[in-house]
């Protein structure tokens, strides 16, 4: 065999060897390529959220993140960008990307009821939901003496919440009065609701504005405390209000994804938990209730309404 056509044949083998690599590379996922997809309304709460991802995502040594927001061009950003894990930023933008892809998917989200969980083995949750137990906590950290306490609650989507959280209140001493509702005359039909408090947890019903301000206009009116779900009801007449730390909850989406990133599947990974919480107080309603705030209480608060 002359020279030439053994240089022609060494040639022919490296082509094809490189052809090979090339496609391999390119069929592999980026190793630490994250992909945060964030909705197209903007919320302060979204924004936090955001801010914690890319703290969060900065500590993880290798680590690379690129923003999108969500749209119908994802399905295609997310094959020419090849990554290792997208973070969904709310229940929208998961719903509209978790069957576009095999690509294993972190997302935040504010879950109600059973249906509100996607069930994959690609996908884990960091949710937003405050527990029944923490709620509590906080109602009595500012009315020690309570002893019985109310919910209004839509049964088909809090029945288990409203459940797991009468076996926390018995723990803690308290009577928990349940008040299942699934339409706004069956709230008035309640009367007196009998309780020394109120708990709201996050409902597709009562928290229609309607209904809230029925039951917090008749709270005010008996001198019943009410705990809220966010800033927003502290500021138009709860008391005091309990919502996950946004900030927080950004980067325990990052540590998911960078425990998806060292190998664990998704499906191994536990429901993340909030872990850091905000409460928000209504001082003016404070003094109308007759409730006094120690120091200590509105130093931790976020903010104070109504001073």
């Amino acid at each position: 065999m002359s020279r030439m056509v053994r240089l022609a044949g060494l040639v022919c083998w490296f082509i094809l060897g490189a052809g090979v690599l090339f496609f391999a590379q390119a069929g592999r996922a980026e190793d630490k390529l994250v992909l945060l997809l964030k909705p197209t309304r903007n919320f302060p709460s979204y924004d936090l959220i955001i801010s914690g991802v890319k703290a969060g995502m900065a500590d993880v040594a290798g680590a690379r993140i690129e923003e999108y927001v969500y749209n119908d061009d994802l399905a295609d950003v997310i094959t020419s960008r090849n990554p290792a894990v997208l973070i969904a930023i709310g229940r929208e933008v998961a719903a509209g990307i978790i069957p576009l892809t095999d690509v294993p998917v972190v997302y935040s989200d504010l879950v109600i009821g059973r249906s509100g969980v996607f069930v994959d083995p690609g996908v884990s949750l960091v949710t937003l939901n405050v527990s029944f137990g923490k709620r509590l906590e906080y109602l009595k950290m500012i009315v020690p003496d309570i002893k019985t306490v109310g919910v209004l609650y839509e049964p088909e989507q809090n029945s288990l919440v409203v459940d797991e959280g009468e076996k926390v209140a018995a723990k803690m001493g308290l009577n928990l009065k349940k008040f299942p509702v699934t339409a706004p005359k069956e709230v008035r039909g309640f009367g007196d609701f009998g309780v020394d408090a109120l708990v709201y947890i996050p409902d597709t019903f009562t928290c229609q504005p309607m209904v809230t301000k029925y039951v917090m206009t008749w709270a005010m009116e008996h001198g019943v405390p009410v705990i809220g779900i966010s800033s927003a009801y502290a500021s138009a007449g709860t008391v005091i209000a309990v919502e996950p730390d946004y900030f927080d909850n950004g980067v325990e989406c990052a540590q998911t994804a960078a425990s998806i990133l060292a190998g664990v599947k998704p499906f191994d990974l536990p429901l993340v938990m909030p872990r850091k919480f905000n409460y928000f107080l209504n001082q003016a309603l404070a003094n109308r209730l007759g409730i006094k705030f120690s120091d200590d209480v509105v130093r931790g608060a976020a903010e104070v309404f109504g001073k």
